[in-house]
């Protein structure tokens, strides 16, 4: 089955890559497969305004991940347990999303962030899309990582429709900018509320405040001998959206995929799949296992060309289910 509220139960570590023995490539797909990684990737996640600093105040992250905090309000970052805070215009911001070389930074609040982002490999960050400043700030955070030679992947939501067609043109345009500077993954709003109609609209945020840090827990201990795949995979497709599914009866390769198919976060009924990444955990997990996962995944969508795929399995850890996160450029 998928689980709607999948945020609420990835509260654990994750997968961990050695590099180079702990690979392999079987058919275009790369797997790695989980080991106690002694050279984890260099991480920092960035909260862009009202959504982005209220998903740091909400989520739990290892001690090794850097939180930086900006708004062009001070109210927004505070008790985000950042270890950086930085108050950015919304003029600037919407100067950086709309500038044409990233080669250099833009203005001082450019130079400032890519000086805090040097030596990182990964930069997340978060923001809600449609309002006056955190899309806008997400762009400026990805020129940033790109101009500090970090590989930059924004976790954006979306506007709800009742917020009115404003909210969803300027949502638009903020997401447009975006990937001229770098990859993201899109979550709905209005898709959390479909799956818990009932529940009161400040407690739907907080559950999709933690749906939208799902793909930082995924990657926290990954090890860094899987980033040049990562990076060629970010290059196939800047949008990408991501759910989970997980099963424990007979035959998990082939209910997995039919529930990935149909799933709503996802929408490949009507999307084209330009790359993929699978992160699967579970007992029996195995490069044959993610080969034939790969395939089924493959075969279903069906769309007359190959799938540019990178499979990441744990078989670490006793549980009855199989569990598959699926992250897909679009």
């Amino acid at each position: 089955m998928t689980y709607p509220l999948f945020a609420i139960i990835i509260c654990q570590k994750f997968l961990g890559v050695e590099p180079n023995s702990e690979r392999m490539t079987v058919d275009g797909t790369m797997i790695f497969r989980k080991s106690a990684s002694q050279n984890p990737l260099k991480i920092a996640v960035v909260g862009c305004g009202g959504m982005g600093c209220n998903a740091l105040r909400s989520i739990d992250l290892p001690p090794n991940v850097k939180k930086i905090a900006i708004a062009s309000d001070r109210r927004k970052i505070s008790n985000t347990g950042a270890k950086e805070e930085m108050i950015i215009s919304s003029k600037d911001a919407q100067s950086s999303a709309l500038a044409k070389d990233s080669h250099y930074a833009d203005n001082d609040a450019e130079s400032q962030l890519s000086y805090l982002l040097k030596g990182y490999d990964l930069v997340f960050p978060i923001a809600g899309l449609g309002g006056n400043n955190g899309g806008w700030l997400a762009s400026l955070v990805c020129r940033s990582a790109r101009i500090s030679k970090a590989t930059p992947l924004a976790l954006i939501t979306t506007p709800l429709n009742a917020e009115g067609i404003q909210k969803r043109h300027t949502s638009t345009h903020q997401l447009e900018a975006l990937r001229k500077w770098g990859s993201a993954v899109v979550f709905k709003n209005d898709q959390i509320l479909k799956e818990v109609p009932n529940l009161p609209l400040m407690e739907a945020f907080k559950v999709m405040n933690k749906v939208v840090a799902t793909p930082i827990r995924e990657f926290t201990d990954l090890d860094r001998g899987c980033l040049k795949e990562l990076k060629k995979t970010f290059k196939i497709s800047h949008i990408f959206r991501m759910d989970i599914a997980e099963w424990r009866g007979d035959d998990p390769i082939f209910v997995i995929n039919e529930e990935l198919q149909k799933s709503d976060w996802l929408s490949l009924n009507v999307l084209d799949p330009k790359c993929a990444i699978f992160l699967a955990k579970g007992f029996g997990i195995n490069e044959a296992w993610a080969t034939e996962f790969t395939e089924r995944f493959a075969s279903l969508c069906d769309h007359g060309h190959d799938i540019p795929t990178i499979a990441f399995i744990d078989d670490s850890v006793a549980m009855k289910e199989i569990r598959v996160t699926a992250i897909i450029g679009l």
